[in-house]
């Protein structure tokens, strides 16, 4: 009977853990895709990211070396989403080791949000590339993707779909918390 009760108990302990680390992993996700939405970059972080990356802006004109130092500055805040979603793979592997099938598939929102944020970052960097005069496709393009793609309130799309996928999978992790 004390080695059952001390089974459940690890049991017990081993799932809230694991879904507190997974909870955990998600809102950091979250939390790094929210940064890199904010649609305000700071010339002290585009300044840092250029330091940082080591780029030579001396030799180019003040509207290009601007663009290189938003550029950059989106990049570092890109890695940021890179680093969570990396710590995030790992618990997804250790909860699909633990609950198998349970959870197979939960991720599946959330991943796509991942994956539609950096087509969006990719997309954004690009129209940001190409040089002016644009045609009116090119800049009713460009205003679209930067609609999409920075925060404009709880009412953008892209947040209604992060919102849903993260409220999957706290449907089934908060149960797991509860001691």
């Amino acid at each position: 009977m004390g080695l059952r009760t001390w089974r459940r108990q690890l049991k017990g302990n081993t799932e809230y853990e694991l879904a507190r680390r997974y909870l955990r992993c998600v809102f950091a996700l979250r939390d790094s895709i929210s940064g890199l939405r904010a649609p305000f970059v700071s010339s002290g972080e585009m300044s840092v990211a250029v330091s940082k990356q080591e780029i030579k802006t001396e030799q180019l004109s003040p509207t290009e070396a601007t663009r290189v130092a938003h550029a950059s500055a989106l990049q570092e805040r890109w890695n940021k989403v890179i680093d969570a979603h990396s710590d995030f793979a790992v618990e997804r592997l250790e909860a699909e080791a633990l609950w198998g099938d349970l959870v197979r598939g939960l991720d599946i929102p959330l991943e796509a949000c991942v994956r539609e944020i950096g087509a969006d970052l990719w997309l954004l960097l690009w129209y940001d590339d190409q040089a002016p005069p644009y045609t009116a496709s090119e800049r009713g393009d460009r205003v679209e993707i930067r609609k999409k793609f920075f925060y404009h309130g709880d009412e953008d799309q892209f947040s209604k779909e992060l919102s849903g996928a993260i409220k999957q999978v706290e449907a089934f992790m908060r149960p797991r918390l509860r001691v």
